[in-house]
């Protein structure tokens, strides 16, 4: 099976949150009757193909300003408490 040269993200317009992804080149059709409501509220970006952006999506957004692909920003918390006990 060939690799797909490029993939479809789609993203809430307000956030950049990816909400769903095909391969391939598509546009707002994708969603079918559901095209004209979901456009109101998403965009999509067609990009390279790439398999580690897929299996982890919820790591990236879409920037809505520039249209690009960012990692999301990574909140550091401290996480002793959570960290195994000796006693």
């Amino acid at each position: 099976m060939a690799i797909p040269e490029s993939m479809t993200l789609y993203f809430m317009k307000s956030s950049g949150e990816i909400t769903a992804f095909c391969t391939g080149a598509q546009d707002m059709s994708y969603f079918n009757t559901l095209e004209a409501d979901y456009s109101i509220i998403m965009s999509y970006v067609v990009i390279p193909y790439d398999d580690y952006v897929l299996e982890n999506q919820t790591s990236f957004r879409i920037n809505p300003a520039t249209l690009g692909l960012e990692l999301k920003e990574v909140i550091a918390t401290n996480l002793d408490k959570y960290a195994k006990q000796t006693v």
